[in-house]
């Protein structure tokens, strides 16, 4: 699991969260952008470390992402020959001198051409106690609009997480466990509905404290 915190003479530092691209997602070519929030508990991470590869092992690109001030998310387009069918992996670690995270889990993904419909991917994780990542996929075929919210079982909208036209390919957005007024939601099950104009797609998220 990306949230496995590693202890360190007392000292906190959690391993990042890898964002995009999802596990499980299937991406095209020239849209492959990894995406990662380092997570601020105890120490600030000086840098985060990110490494990709093929799934069968052989390590394509690495590189050291420098951690700022008010930095939420890290960005990295790396000049990788993508194979179209191949199957990649990816990992990351925060480092704080000569404290580290440890790695997480490698998280796997496919290089396809852009997706044919509108999907909704299992978030990760799931249960989650602060953060989970939404992972969906966004078809280059008429309308894109496109509408990701937040439900309890009430039936009562939680959080609108995005609303608009997206661009094309796999998309994900993190959920804090928050509400609209930026309260922390109570444990339970939620709904995660995708909508969209060819109707909803539905997935459960289980927030655990």
């Amino acid at each position: 699991s990306v949230f496995n915190v590693a202890a360190l003479d007392n000292l906190v530092l959690p391993v990042p969260l890898a964002v995009s691209p999802a596990g499980g997602s299937q991406s095209a070519p020239e849209q492959v952008e990894f995406v990662v929030m380092p997570q601020f508990i105890t120490v600030t991470p000086d840098h985060v470390e990110v490494e990709v590869g093929e799934q069968d092992g052989l390590v394509l690109a690495s590189v050291d992402l420098v951690v700022g001030a008010d930095v939420d998310t890290l960005r990295w387009s790396p000049d990788v020959s993508w194979t179209p069918g191949g199957h990649y992996r990816w990992r990351v670690r925060a480092v704080s001198g000569d404290f580290n995270s440890g790695w997480s889990a490698w998280v796997n993904f496919s290089m396809v051409g852009l997706p044919e419909r509108f999907e909704l991917l299992p978030n990760y994780p799931n249960p989650f106690n602060a953060s989970t990542v939404i992972a969906f996929q966004v078809p280059d075929v008429g309308d894109r609009q496109v509408r990701l919210e937040v439900f309890n079982t009430l039936g009562q909208r939680v959080r609108t997480l995005q609303d608009g036209v997206m661009d094309p390919g796999a998309r994900s957005v993190v959920w804090d466990g928050r509400d609209e007024r930026g309260a922390s939601v109570a444990s339970g099950v939620y709904l995660v509905r995708l909508i969209h104009r060819e109707g909803v797609l539905t997935r459960k998220a289980v927030m655990v404290k």
